[in-house]
């Protein structure tokens, strides 16, 4: 079997629709690639809110911890003889930012859960968009193929379509050469070797046309056409 005519048996894919070409099934695996990756990128979203949350979070223990930190070193002026600091405004401090926390606290709990569920769906996702994304190669390989053979095809054709224009030339040579007397002045026309079976490169191989009777055809034409 010529490369050009084989069809890939390893994707799937065209099992599904067997009308389907190369080129369809690739439109069709990268949309189904961009919706994965749509989908991918609204749960990385849905994340990065929680993990909004959980930020807001830390932002407030350690503002309470700050807090706490300085009313600690305000007291420990104590064991070194100075007077009592005041720290009741820390301790309203302090009490509002512990409350902020406690707030949140249930919040931060939801969020992590939640991010633990949005990371479960993106590795599902994940593992089926590499799982589709495997036929990329062979599908792109597939419309080299399919483009290939088209050409092949066409110039196939056309190599065909020069049978009848390469015999009225061979045949027309052959009736000016039988003719010709350098001698006397009447030239040949061109080759006096015409090949009545010319060969073409192709995608299969060598094609050899068999022109032989329409060369003689076309040189019984050429006399013919003299006038007289």
């Amino acid at each position: 079997m010529s490369p050009l005519s084989a069809e890939s048996n390893a994707m799937p894919i065209f099992e599904k629709d067997k009308d389907m070409n190369a080129t369809q099934a690739l439109n069709n695996t990268i949309a189904k690639l961009t919706e994965l990756d749509s989908q991918i990128n609204a749960l990385h979203e849905q994340g990065s809110q929680a993990r909004d949350v959980s930020g807001q979070v830390t932002s407030a223990r350690q503002q309470a911890a700050a807090l706490k930190q300085q009313k600690r070193g305000l007291l420990a002026r104590l064991f070194l003889g100075e007077p009592a600091a005041d720290t009741s405004e820390l301790d309203v401090q302090i009490e509002q930012a512990q409350g902020a926390v406690d707030n949140l606290q249930d919040g931060e709990e939801a969020a992590q859960m939640a991010l633990g569920i949005l990371q479960q769906q993106i590795d599902a996702l994940s593992r089926q968009r590499h799982a589709i994304a495997v036929y990329l190669p062979d599908l792109r390989h597939a419309i080299l193929l399919e483009n290939a053979k088209t050409a092949a095809e066409a110039y196939e054709r056309q190599v065909r379509a020069l049978g009848p224009l390469y015999a009225a030339a061979a045949g027309a040579i052959i009736a000016a050469n039988m003719n010709a007397d350098p001698a006397a002045g009447r030239v040949y026309a061109g080759p006096l070797a015409i090949d009545f079976y010319p060969a073409f490169p192709t995608h299969k191989g060598t094609m050899r046309l068999n022109l032989e009777d329409d060369i003689k055809a076309a040189q019984v034409a050429a006399k013919a056409a003299l006038p007289g």
